[in-house]
């Protein structure tokens, strides 16, 4: 799942012809989620390690604000604004230096994620090889590593096409046809949610370990990733869907 078969089309440096454009405006509950993470890493400014792959304290307001996070106002409301996120230069620079290639740092990253998945909604864990093979123990096999490192990818990606997210989208779709197949009868319209908020929460702890940006540009990197997952979601959701509608018409002929 998150698939990394991901070919590399685009050049990840910045085009000298790059055009600055202003972020889109943001719905209110949205807004309200982003002031709330500003609050909370301006007033934790302690920075950790270079190199360091352990939790760097992340304070328990971030856990608390991001898993209570009200899905409620339905993203139907806001999915074409998410979908059409236009990041300007300093948005995708910020997004470029708070990210890491580190494999070690991924795969943390990766377990972040999915420990918060489990959290969330326990009854997913079925759906994954590496939790029916090792259970409880599942964060410490092969088999969770390989997919970890997948699904960290296709974040590595959209940061390696930041430039060029508009031909990547096509990318994006396509894996999300692809995961309409391993969940029965489209059942991971269910988990889209907390998928959106594990990858927030799990980015939220990566930009606090981040070194050599301020406060503020640490807040502003954390609302850059928040849009970029929006989009990332909104664009898989999509092709999902279709995947979903395509698999149903199939079976009604």
């Amino acid at each position: 799942m998150l698939c990394c078969g991901i070919n590399r089309l685009f050049n990840s440096s910045a085009p000298s012809n790059a055009t600055v454009t202003n972020m889109i405006s943001e719905p209110n509950s949205l807004k309200k989620n982003v002031e709330t993470t500003k609050s909370v890493l301006n007033s934790n400014s302690r920075a950790t390690e270079p190199g360091s792959t352990t939790d760097p304290t992340l304070p328990n307001q971030i856990d608390d604000s991001m898993a209570s996070m009200q899905r409620t106002d339905n993203l139907i409301n806001y999915d074409i604004r998410a979908a059409e996120w236009d990041p300007t230069d300093e948005e995708k620079e910020l997004i470029r230096t708070s990210w890491s290639e580190d494999e070690k740092f991924q795969l943390e990253l990766g377990k972040k994620i999915y420990e918060y998945i489990f959290k969330q909604t326990p009854a997913v864990q079925s759906h994954f090889t590496f939790y029916q093979i090792n259970g409880d123990n599942w964060a410490e096999s092969s088999e969770f590593r390989h997919q970890a490192l997948k699904f960290v990818q296709t974040i590595s990606d959209a940061v390696k096409n930041i430039y060029y997210l508009k031909q990547f989208e096509q990318r994006l779709f396509d894996l999300g046809e692809k995961h309409s197949k391993y969940f029965v009868r489209g059942s991971m319209h269910m988990y889209w949610d907390t998928f959106m908020v594990a990858i927030e929460y799990a980015l939220a702890w990566q930009v606090e370990r981040t070194t050599g940006i301020s406060n503020e540009q640490r807040a502003d990197a954390m609302e850059c990733w928040r849009h970029l997952t929006h989009y990332m979601i909104e664009h898989m959701k999509r092709g999902y869907l279709e995947g979903v509608a395509k698999s149903t018409t199939s079976l009604s002929l």
